[in-house]
């Protein structure tokens, strides 16, 4: 299962690229989704477990490779070990997706607002088609994205883990609890434009025999 942590973590491997140059084998770059990677991020080639064809470096042995790549490969053949993937650009978020779809569907994933595909559409398009349940830590308006009011929280700290070094231990409701069994009968209805919002409450209210 591909879990992605949002802040510090225990045991964690951060240099990843002195940890992938003693680690990894040559067979990685064999599969057909490290292929991809390669051609995708750094429009490189493999020759062999050992060469890598690159079309600005030349032929360029594993070490040499992106950072990015770097930390996917090892997040690909490593999947119990918790890696830094502060060397993972833009480029690399369909390539985590699609990590954690090929190791195991139902993961959770946490992704921080320092990540800029957040408010992509292609990433937008990637979540809708996946079966992960994502924990987007972000202040960004997203929306590109379907999301239940019930799952927006907030974070605060409190008790022991009050301290200079921030650790959230409690999440909350923002907008306090929404459930079907606590109907909510508005006396009026207002709507800042005439546009989609207009037209879905209009009938809505009609159908409730709400004032508009």
């Amino acid at each position: 299962m591909l879990t992605i942590i949002y802040g510090d973590a225990e045991n964690s491997i951060y240099n990843t690229n002195v940890y992938f140059k003693n680690t990894y084998e040559p067979e990685w770059f064999e599969t057909e989704l490290a292929k991809k990677m390669f051609k995708d991020i750094d429009d490189s080639e493999v020759v062999s477990g050992e060469c890598i064809n690159s079309p600005v470096l030349g032929q360029i042995p594993p070490e040499r490779l992106s950072g990015g790549v770097k930390t996917l490969l090892l997040m690909l053949n490593e999947p119990e070990k918790i890696f830094n993937a502060s060397t993972c650009g833009d480029n690399c978020a369909k390539w985590i997706l699609e990590i954690g779809k090929q190791q195991d569907s139902k993961s959770i994933i946490f992704l921080d607002e320092g990540n800029r595909f957040l408010t992509s559409k292609r990433f937008a398009e990637l979540v809708q088609q996946s079966d992960n349940y994502f924990v987007l830590a972000t202040r960004e308006k997203l929306p590109m994205l379907p999301y239940s009011v019930n799952e927006i929280y907030g974070f605060r700290q409190s008790g022991k883990y009050h301290e200079a070094r921030q650790k959230y231990n409690e999440i909350y409701h923002l907008y306090g609890e929404i459930s079907d069994e606590d109907g909510i009968d508005p006396q009026f209805v207002i709507t800042e434009d005439s546009n989609s919002g207009y037209e879905f409450f209009n009938e809505l209210s009609k159908q409730k025999k709400i004032k508009w």
